[in-house]
């Protein structure tokens, strides 16, 4: 348990409030938006898991660990879309407070503001309501830094159980693990390395360079796609019984050279020279056999495919993303991510800015020279700096460009963010019993920026009018707490007033970074003005669902739908008992259903047939914010950022989500999907539900 130290009050009750806060925005109205495409895919998959047990991995849909979890919850409590999102919206506030299990490095101000960031950081609150993997990783990467952080302090092999679990359920969880893995891991051994050779020693007396190693021995057989290639053999050949054998014979050789590695590190070998580690080759081999342990039940479905599990598990997950790099699907170009954290993580980018800015200042510092170096082999502020540059590179690089990959850059944003605020707020602690000035540094920027957004003397109206009273009460307030400025200021000096005045503008633009949070996730959250809202259904599709419902309800005949609208008509119309696809467009057993969900495809055809005797709703399936930035080169980009009137419009965007030139009609990237009611057919009788949609459906839809 997780004890705040002594004299924490107003700690505690701070971290208990911020926690509140951020249950409340991860569960409120949480099963209001329609599922999103990937949304229903997880979902219906996860049901079917819960209903029947049955689930093999595919590593498009990423890890097995996200429909486990989805599995247990709708086994516990039925399906719905609350339910769906519930476990990833505790997760996110597991991962909002998971700050404290760095208060050591970050300091204890410096862990609640970075969980504050978190907890309405617009990307992690908009995918903490939402069944994707991201946020669960996040949390999964955050236990395992606190393992790694463990081993790094005290050198004891109890540390590498943890380190296993969690780099275990990482694997299991989404193959962004590489890239953290990669990052971590290389991290840790030149952080190790550097120190060992200042200190004289041997690298295997180094904490951090052990950990790399060790880290590596154990994720060594996921390196199995690097295998296949080299061997010339298929990477995406992972579910024949062929590519069975092939993944059992590398796995036991990738297993028998990582032992040997851990083995030759460990081992008391003359050759090595100087005093070998503390740690002996037991103590990696405990963790390790239960790290595979955990991701062979997992990708295995608890023993109920083992061998097509570590096949799709250890050549599948690297590969078929590795072929994915290739199709580079989103077609997102190289800014894609810089724009993004300009739109949504604007705050934690500043924090993490004038954290830069400082840690730069201390590295130029005399007096920093001349100190002795840290006992802890990590500086806490400059691996944050280096895990959210690592990630921005990594993540822009990669083929495939999507807005919930944001959150992996967000987090160490957050955290090198709240460690800076904190380090800056208890610098101006000693004002704490001037409170005047303490309300006049946080509320002139505020109402400056009031003054700012607020367009004065704009008409006679009553919204004008109400505007001018709300700006003039603004200018009134600013120049009577300017006024109390200037005449306590002699007490504390220019330096600290402007320190106060720092902080106030702070507060301002993590207002905003909250405000956008709120646009995001409740009141554009199925409007494809946010960037964030990628491949969502529209706000039409619960509506005319409903109506169908009623009427299947009211006839007693089922409801069906066709391949092309399977995501996410799979997952609501498998909820209701008799509701199949279909496939042909003159499948005989569409007469007998209350409803059709049919496809641009397939909607011509439909029609045709049931001409003047059915009614038919025309509504978006599945809609894409506008992308026209897409294919700009260099020179586009600067014509662009050049035009008159761009930065204008981007303000207007940034600030309510208007697009320049106003809503477009129709909307430009959209599939949509047309719901026919039928008029019923004599003696139609209900049918048995078909067998699962095929996941092929999903890649065009992206």
């Amino acid at each position: 348990m997780i004890k705040l130290r002594k004299g924490a009050t107003a700690l505690a009750a701070a971290w208990s409030a911020l926690l509140a806060g951020a249950a409340l925005a991860r569960l409120w109205e949480l099963g209001a938006r329609a599922m999103s495409h990937d949304e229903s895919l997880h979902a219906y998959y996860s049901h079917i898991l819960a209903q029947s047990g049955a689930h093999h991995h595919d590593p498009m849909m990423h890890g097995p660990l996200l429909f486990q979890l989805g599995a247990a919850l709708m086994g516990a409590f039925g399906p719905s879309d609350f339910v769906a999102r519930l476990g990833f919206a505790l997760l996110g506030v597991g991962l909002a407070a998971s700050p404290l299990l760095l208060r050591r490095w970050l300091g204890d101000w410096g862990a609640f503001w970075a969980g504050a960031l978190i907890a309405f950081s617009p990307s992690l609150l908009f995918y903490s309501r939402y069944m994707r993997n991201d946020v669960l990783f996040g949390l999964l990467c955050m236990f395992w830094l606190w393992a790694a952080l463990g081993f790094l302090r005290t050198g004891r092999a109890k540390w590498l159980w943890p380190n296993a679990v969690a780099m275990a359920l990482c694997f299991a969880c989404k193959e962004t693990v590489f890239i953290f893995g990669v990052f971590l891991g290389g991290y840790l051994l030149v952080a190790g390395l550097l120190r060992a050779r200042r200190a004289g020693l041997s690298p295997r007396q180094e904490p951090a360079a052990q950990l790399a190693w060790l880290t590596l021995c154990m994720a060594l057989p996921f390196a199995a796609p690097l295998v296949h290639l080299a061997l010339g053999w298929s990477v995406l050949d992972y579910a024949s019984q062929t590519a069975v054998w092939r993944a059992v014979i590398v796995a036991g050789a990738l297993g028998f050279v990582a032992a040997g590695l851990a083995w030759l590190w460990l081992g008391d070998h003359a050759w090595w020279g100087g005093e070998p580690p503390e740690l002996d080759f037991y103590d990696f081999l405990g963790p390790a056999s239960l790290m595979w342990t955990i991701d062979l039940l997992l990708f295995g479905n608890w023993g109920r495919n083992l061998g097509g599990g570590l096949a799709s598990g250890l050549v599948g997950s690297g590969g078929y993303w590795l072929a994915q790099h290739e199709v580079a699907r989103g077609g997102q170009p190289w800014f894609y991510y810089p724009m993004l954290l300009a739109v949504y993580e604007f705050a934690p980018l500043i924090l993490a800015v004038c954290a830069a800015v400082a840690l730069a200042r201390r590295a130029r510092s005399p007096l920093r020279r001349q100190r002795p170096r840290p006992a802890q082999p990590l500086d806490m502020p400059i691996f944050c700096l280096a895990w959210a540059l690592f990630g921005l590179v990594a993540y822009s690089l990669a083929g495939e460009k999507m807005p919930w990959l944001l959150a992996h850059m967000a987090l160490p944003l957050c955290l090198l963010g709240g460690w800076w605020l904190g380090r800056f707020v208890q610098r101006l602690a000693p004002l704490k019993a001037d409170a005047p000035l303490i309300v006049a540094g946080w509320a002139l920027p505020l109402l400056l920026g009031v003054l700012v957004m607020i367009p004065p003397f704009a008409g006679r109206g009553l919204g004008e009018l109400a505007h001018t009273t709300h700006w003039l009460g603004a200018l009134a307030a600013a120049l009577l707490l300017a006024g109390l400025a200037l005449w306590r200021r002699p007490k504390i000096g220019w330096r600290r007033w402007a320190g106060l005045l720092a902080l106030g503008a702070l507060a301002l633009v993590v207002s905003l970074n909250a405000r956008a949070a709120w646009l995001a996730c409740f009141v554009h959250h199925e409007q494809a003005v946010e960037l964030l809202v990628y491949a969502h259904a529209s706000p039409q599709l619960k509506p005319a669902l409903a109506r169908a419902v009623a009427a299947s309800q009211a006839t007693g005949r089922p409801m069906a739908h066709d391949q092309q609208t399977s995501w996410p008509m799979a997952w609501y119309l498998g909820q209701h008992a008799g509701s199949f696809i279909f496939n042909d467009p003159d499948d005989p057993r569409q007469s007998q259903a209350s409803a059709l969900f049919v496809g641009e495809d397939m909607a011509p055809e439909a029609l045709q047939r049931l001409a003047g005797r059915a009614q038919t709703i025309n509504i978006i399936r599945l809609w894409w914010p506008p992308q026209d930035y897409q294919g700009l080169g260099w020179r586009e980009l600067a014509d662009r950022l050049a035009r008159p009137g761009f930065w204008r419009d981007m303000a207007a965007y940034w600030w309510a989500r208007d697009l320049p030139g106003g809503r477009p009609e129709p909307w430009p990237l959209r599939s949509e999907m047309l719901i026919i009611l039928p008029e019923p057919a004599a003696g139609a009788a209900a049918t048995a539900p078909a067998p699962p949609p095929s996941t092929d459906a999903t890649i065009a839809d992206q």
